[in-house]
């Protein structure tokens, strides 16, 4: 009776547990002091406990509340059946390899896959600087070049003060849109634009201190120079053919305009460049419009 009464009233306090026990048994105190401690640690377990039913309780009701919510807003949430510990399976299968290979291969759908550009599938050749267009590049490279230097050259022999700053008689680099693009229509076209159309084009961008239409500017005001000489010189140049230039660059044809420009026998490449790749590229060079021509343009979707 004793033990009952005390979990009955286990929440009072100390007094009211004496009184109690007093009307029952009489002034007994005491005789349970010893007993009211042990009963007392039983009430604190008792008390701890009822706190973690509380937590449990309230996790659970979280739980559910978070599920229903998601449900009425109609939110779908794909998760694994079940949930997979790879050093667990590891150890009970005594690091079975196999298992732990299976086990990644189911869990692929659950990782995040890596993005990215897809790689193109292999052809069994390999894009070398013998590559085809890689090779048309460097011809395209070497030209403009040489009639860049060129060029300026003749502006300097013609001009005493060709000037400074951004108002300077000289061409720059251009950006190499022309010179990278190697689809075969483009390519096919380039071969009868003019050079002054092609140094038109926007100057590299490492020139900050420069408009992008600096070289464009340029061969304007050259065309259109007061000094008659000048101008006639100037517009036969700029005028030309890139096929004209090429041709002359290899000693097929010879172009007035182009006197000074070192050919490509002299410019003694094969000390730079492997024998293999030198012959590479000058058989390209002395065939150039050929192997361009005789090739097929995509045709556009």
């Amino acid at each position: 009776m004793l033990y009952y009464y005390l979990y009955e009233d286990i929440n009072d306090d100390k007094s009211d547990f004496y009184f109690g026990y007093e009307e029952k048994n009489g002034n007994c105190k005491e005789d349970i002091i010893s007993t009211s401690k042990e009963i007392e640690n039983d009430s604190n377990c008792i008390q701890k406990s009822k706190i973690e039913i509380k937590k449990l309780t309230e996790e659970k009701e979280s739980k559910n509340t978070e599920a229903e919510t998601k449900e009425k807003n109609n939110i779908q949430i794909i998760e694994p059946k079940e949930s997979f510990n790879i050093n667990e399976i590891a150890f009970n299968n005594e690091y079975n390899l196999d298992n732990i290979n299976e086990l990644k291969r189911d869990l692929t759908p659950f990782i995040k896959r890596k993005r990215g550009r897809t790689k193109k599938k292999n052809t069994g050749e390999e894009h070398t600087k013998f590559s085809d267009d890689n090779v048309r590049r460097k011809c395209k490279h070497i030209l403009l070049d040489n009639l860049l230097d060129f060029i300026n050259e003749k502006i300097s022999e013609m001009y005493s003060n060709i000037g400074h700053g951004r108002f300077i008689k000289k061409l720059l680099i251009i950006n190499q849109r022309q010179i990278s693009n190697a689809t075969i229509l483009f390519n096919q076209q380039f071969l009868n634009k003019t050079i002054g159309d092609i140094f038109s084009d926007d100057i590299s961008n490492r020139y900050t201190n420069y408009e992008s239409s600096h070289n464009r500017d340029l061969i304007s005001r050259l065309k259109n120079d007061e000094d008659e000489t000048k101008k006639i010189y100037f517009q036969k140049l700029f005028n030309l053919k890139f096929i004209e230039c090429l041709k002359h660059f290899r000693k097929d044809i010879f172009i007035p305009e182009l006197e000074g420009l070192i050919p490509f026998q002299n410019l003694c490449l094969e000390t730079i460049y492997e024998t293999e790749y030198f012959e590479n590229l000058k058989y390209y060079i002395m065939n150039y419009e050929r192997i361009i021509s005789g090739k097929r343009a995509r045709e556009k979707k």
